[in-house]
């Protein structure tokens, strides 16, 4: 590879949230000589603009060279890895990719974009709790229809659900400012379906040996709370409680009583506002397609 006035990343996943990102990272990690530094989302080329974005875990504030302190025990010969989904969607950390000398690979993953959205309420109304229990999943997808969702969510993921899923505009940003050569896309459902070729054919091409056992499990999954009231009391124990035994005793022991991995079925307005955000969803990205296509 180039060679690089300090060290960077070596490749990245960008995109997209919620489309089994956690499971190709873990599944690349295995590797014996990649490294994904101290947590899988590294979150440093957040735009400043961002609800997650701090100054003091920032490329904005500490420069590129700030890398080096995310990954404090790779080895030296490891390529190093930062799996940050949410960068899709960040002006700071695109530029910032482009511009490296190495020309590091990006990938995004992709999936029907209305399940993205799915998904994204359920795991940030089971998983986080950044969704009060009052807001069903129509509620939700109605909010996100009318633009009510901008203005009641903090957060990026939420605020931004209808435009983050229109993953072509994304992607055709990507490629203009990086080159089609380095964007990798992947289809979640094929990746799911052959893990050990996808990372295999990944492997390939950052030089690494290729016949490396690994073992393929999904990570991060979205969960589903049985009731709503012992999820809200959890939340509020679990957050007075150092991360540690004592916590992790809590967490699997609510896990057990008050989750199920079972999708609840869906109602008739539900199935209703999914093919209205299908169309809003297409319309948005052909809107912002036709808008770029000046400078592709």
């Amino acid at each position: 590879m180039t060679e690089r006035p300090h060290r960077l990343p070596d490749l990245f996943i960008c995109g997209f949230t919620k489309c089994a990102t956690s499971s190709l990272h873990d599944w690349l990690v295995q590797h014996p000589q990649i490294s994904g530094g101290v947590r899988k989302e590294l979150e440093f080329l957040y735009d400043r603009d961002s609800h997650f974005f701090r100054p003091e875990h920032s490329v904005l504030t500490q420069g590129l060279a700030g890398y080096a302190a995310l990954f404090p025990d790779a080895p030296d010969n490891a390529l190093w890895l930062d799996s940050t989904p949410a960068y899709a969607h960040h002006e700071t950390a695109r530029k910032a990719i482009a511009a490296m000398a190495h020309r590091p690979p990006v990938i995004f993953i992709t999936r029907d974009p209305v399940d993205q959205i799915t998904s994204t309420y359920h795991y940030f109304s089971n998983n986080k709790s950044y969704i009060d229990a009052s807001i069903s999943i129509e509620l939700f997808f109605e909010m996100v229809l009318d633009g009510r969702a901008s203005s009641h969510f903090p957060q990026d993921h939420l605020r931004n659900a209808l435009n983050w899923a229109a993953f072509g505009y994304w992607l055709a940003l990507w490629r203009r400012d990086l080159g089609p050569e380095r964007v990798i896309h992947l289809e979640m459902r094929n990746m799911l379906s052959d893990p050990a070729n996808t990372v295999a054919v990944l492997f390939g091409r950052l030089g690494l040996e290729t016949n490396v056992p690994l073992f393929f499990d999904g990570s991060n999954e979205t969960y589903f709370v049985r009731n709503r009231l012992l999820q809200s009391l959890n939340t509020a124990i679990r957050g007075k409680l150092p991360k540690g035994a004592l916590y992790e005793t809590a967490r699997r022991v609510y896990r057990r009583l008050n989750t199920t991995p079972h999708k609840p079925g869906q109602s008739a307005r539900e199935v209703e506002l999914r093919a209205a955000l299908a169309q809003a969803i297409s319309d948005r990205e052909t809107a912002l397609l036709e808008r770029l296509q000046p400078e592709l």
